[in-house]
């Protein structure tokens, strides 16, 4: 299990700043799609966002950890849903 960096900001309790998608859209919700898998040093886990009735967006977190930390994270957005 992976965890934060005790030297990164948000580890010491700094405030994200009140402009990302989350904060626009308070209502949404993050979804692990299946499983988290890992093998080594590589670890992945699907998911969709947004509003619980129909998602947004699907896609895939990948991280590289290092001694349990994340050292590497890339998020791959696979679909972008249309509103309907």
């Amino acid at each position: 299990m992976a965890r934060a960096r005790p030297d990164h900001p948000r580890a010491q309790g700094a405030r994200t700043p009140r402009r990302g998608v989350a904060y626009r859209n308070p209502d949404w919700i993050f979804r692990p799609v299946g499983p988290a898998s890992e093998l080594d040093d590589i670890g992945h886990l699907g998911f969709q966002y947004g509003p619980a009735d129909q998602p947004a967006a699907t896609g895939m977190d990948i991280a590289r950890t290092k001694d349990s930390f994340i050292i590497e994270l890339y998020t791959i957005v696979t679909e972008i849903h249309q509103p309907s």
